[in-house]
């Protein structure tokens, strides 16, 4: 079949679809270039697809009865050529087949194979023969429909435990599968074949118009009601849906699921170890009976406790309780008594010591959080083995945030999605070309985890939709019409990329990295908001009696702790503070007096950095570069000498010369920009200017603008640089 191309003719295809539905009842097939993909997920570049047009298409496959067929090799099969950004990609060409085609044609494979001379990629549909493998024994639920299954079961239990086969459950249970699989070939029966054989006879009795059949007619209608539900129980457990309760005779819908399930199960080919592909059914079967009979034997390793040793050992959530039981009953009693009176309860002991807590580590929480360190790993690599897996396996079309549990998933999935919750609060998207970020659903912009719910009749779904048709910056006008002034001012303010994509990183963590610290914290908060005082007075009064040292003096902090003997060892005082004899300030001061008496001011500048590093730790604001105390102190001391000097000048009225805060002249042919910013913490707001100066000093250009939002002053500061680039 060809398309339609054109946009406005495209509904003749899926008219044409339709008319051939209803023209004929039998197994077909249909593929060629369709001009239009099935769903979003089949183009790449530029726009997204028109979102009607997949609609009636999947509108006429459904009405149809076709299913799309999966194909291997190239993903999409038409490509328009160009290169960079002007790339489209599409999958055009498909299989079209109804389950009746797939049940006569069950070995059946599609591929998708390179383009060479066309646009478009050849597609192939290889039709295999259906070989009739051995099955391996199943048990089947409509047996329990019958009574005498009992007694098969305990003959079959019995002459096991009469041959001597009590201490081998496994031959008993092997004896018991195969006294069912006969009774069930001799005694229970064909159920297909019996309703077809029973229906006939009904039907030869209702032709006769004879009443004194009627009890006969009666029984085999019974007969066939039974029938029809051993039969849907049989392909009910086939297709494995548990959706749909007993009683629905839909043994169609039963059977296709099960042709489905057993064609997705299907191994088409496989590739060894050699890097070649294997496709012939007998070399795919002895491939993988080699794989894992290599796979389990050993070649007998020496020293493999050094590997042992440090494989994690996973807790239940019941070894977890234990666990908390064990420490909340040593805690409160003396580790003898099995019941001691507890005086605060767990929760409150888990709180964050400047919280009021006690500061307990709690042990579920903390699991969570590296369960959450391993979900991190899976979203930032999705190219691992791991995460190709879990990706084909339960969000193929999605991303983890949109995934669900899926049907019957694994212990591994099901801890990952207990911790999605923890990811939706501490993850933020940093917004590139806003192709892949919800506007109503994820969290993009600072102080609003979610912009949600979407209005009604909305078209816009992406933060590519709220941009300009570029892309390169904001559609100001559809931002106030969609949202409150404040919010669209903070959206306008955000920078756009359309050469990067959008990057997620960890909102919660410095610098954008997960953390199990960070994670195990956000759980606390997101378990523990109404247990724990969230004021800003309480932390400060609860940090001061935690970080309170009872025996700590002046002398200690400045000379004795260890960080300050650090700082005096990177300076040219030598190890003054281990002379012997020396224990007040008096005698530290005396012994850099008498040894060192020029260097006395960088000595005092020490000091004062290490009593201001001492009170910025104590009230919780430690800064990274107070590590480097001596450093900062140099630098003041040059500033406040500096500044002497100025005032000096001036009092004695000579010229002062150039210092590093005067403005200087750029070189010649060059033009210097000057720029800054204010920040208004309480709004958010902005003020930034620049100016442009050439080497005379003359001004060329400048400027000034509000902006309405930033999250931070270095924020504000980047805004004004940035303004400032463009203007040069």
């Amino acid at each position: 079949m060809y398309g339609w191309p054109m946009q406005q003719e495209k509904y003749r295809t899926w008219a044409l679809l339709r008319s051939l539905k209803t023209n004929q009842r039998r197994p077909w097939v249909c593929f060629g270039d369709f001009n239009e993909a099935l769903y979003a997920f089949e183009k790449a570049g530029r726009r997204g697809c028109n979102n009607s047009q997949m609609k009636d298409f999947l509108e006429a496959c459904n009405f149809c009865d076709l299913n799309d067929m999966s194909a291997s090799g190239v993903k999409f099969t038409w490509n328009n050529g160009r290169r960079g950004t002007a790339n489209v990609k599409k999958r055009l060409n498909r299989f079209l087949t109804n389950a009746d085609w797939l049940n006569l044609f069950p070995g059946a494979s599609f591929y998708n194979l390179a383009r060479v001379a066309s646009d478009h990629s050849p597609i192939v549909s290889r039709l295999l023969p259906h070989v009739k493998k051995k099955t391996m024994f199943r048990f089947e639920s409509m047996w329990l429909r019958d009574e005498s299954i009992h007694e098969v079961v305990k003959d079959a239990w019995a002459n096991g435990v009469a041959a001597g086969l009590q201490h081998d459950p496994c031959a008993i249970v092997g004896e018991c599968a195969a006294k069912l699989s006969e009774w069930n070939k001799y005694s229970f029966g064909h159920v297909q074949r019996s309703i077809k054989s029973k229906q006939r006879s009904l039907y030869i009795l209702q032709s006769r118009f004879d009443a004194s059949t009627w009890l006969e007619q009666q029984q085999l209608r019974e007969g066939i009601k039974e029938l029809l539900t051993r039969e849907e129980l049989m392909w009910k457990q086939r297709s494995r849906i548990q959706w749909l309760s007993e009683g629905d005779k839909n043994t169609r819908f039963f059977h296709s699921r099960a042709s489905n399930r057993r064609k997705r199960n299907s191994i088409l080919r496989l590739k060894d170890q050699d890097g070649r592909w294997i496709d012939n059914e007998e070399d795919v079967r002895s491939l993988v009976a080699r794989y894992f009979s290599d796979l389990f034997s050993t070649s007998l390793p020496q020293d493999c406790d050094s590997v042992v040793k440090d494989i994690n050992k996973s807790l239940t959530e019941t070894d977890l309780i234990s666990l908390e039981k064990q420490v909340t009953s040593t805690e409160w009693g003396d580790g003898v008594k099995q019941n001691p009176i507890r005086w605060c309860s767990w929760e409150r002991m888990c709180v964050s010591k400047f919280r009021g807590g006690i500061g307990f580590r709690h042990l579920g929480l903390f699991n969570k959080s590296l369960l959450a360190k391993q979900v991190w790993r899976l979203i930032i690599s999705p190219t691992t083995l791991a995460g190709k897996v879990l990706k084909a396996r339960y969000f193929p079309r999605t991303s983890f945030f949109d995934a669900k549990v899926g049907y019957r998933p694994s212990y591994i999935w099901r801890s990952f999605i207990a911790v999605k919750d923890l990811f939706h609060k501490g993850c933020k998207w940093n917004i590139g070309d806003g192709r892949g970020v919800n506007v109503w659903e994820d969290f993009w912009l600072a102080d609003h985890k979610r912009l949600g719910p979407k209005p009604y009749n909305c078209e816009v779904n992406y933060v590519r939709d709220l941009l300009n048709n570029e892309g390169d910056d904001w559609n100001y006008e559809q931002l106030t019409s969609l949202f409150p002034s404040n919010i669209a001012n903070q959206i306008a303010c955000s920078f756009v990329s359309q050469l990067r994509s959008d990057t997620l990183y960890w909102y919660n963590g410095p610098g954008g990295e997960f953390s199990c610290k960070s994670a195990y914290l956000l759980a606390l908060q997101m378990s523990q908001e109404p247990v724990q005082n969230n004021s800003e007075e309480a932390v400060k009064f609860f940090h001061a009696i935690w970080m309170a040292k009872p025996g700590e003096d002046v002398p200690h902090v400045l000379f004795r702790c260890s960080k300050a003997k650090e700082v005096w060892d990177r300076c040219i005082f030598g190890r003054f503070y281990d002379t012997p004899g020396a224990i007040t300030m008096e005698d530290f001061c005396g012994i850099i007096l008498d040894t060192y008496p020029s260097f006395w001011d960088d000595f005092m500048m020490i000091l004062w950095g290490l009593w201001t590093r001492r009170n910025k730790h104590f009230h919780g604001q430690a800064d990274r570069r107070e590590a480097d105390v001596e450093v900062m102190a140099n630098w003041i001391l040059l500033d406040y000498s500096n500044a002497n000097k100025k005032m000096l000048a001036r009092r004695m009225g000579t010229p002062q010369t150039n210092s590093g805060d005067v403005w200087t002249t750029p070189q010649f042919g060059q033009i210097k920009f000057n720029c800054d910013a204010s920040w208004q913490k309480e709004s958010g707001k902005v003020g930034m200017g620049f100016v442009a100066r050439n080497c005379h000093g003359e001004v060329l250009l400048s400027g000034a603008r509000p902006e309405f939002f930033a999250n931070s002053p270095l924020e504000a500061e980047a805004k004004a640089v940035w303004w400032a680039t463009k203007q040069a």
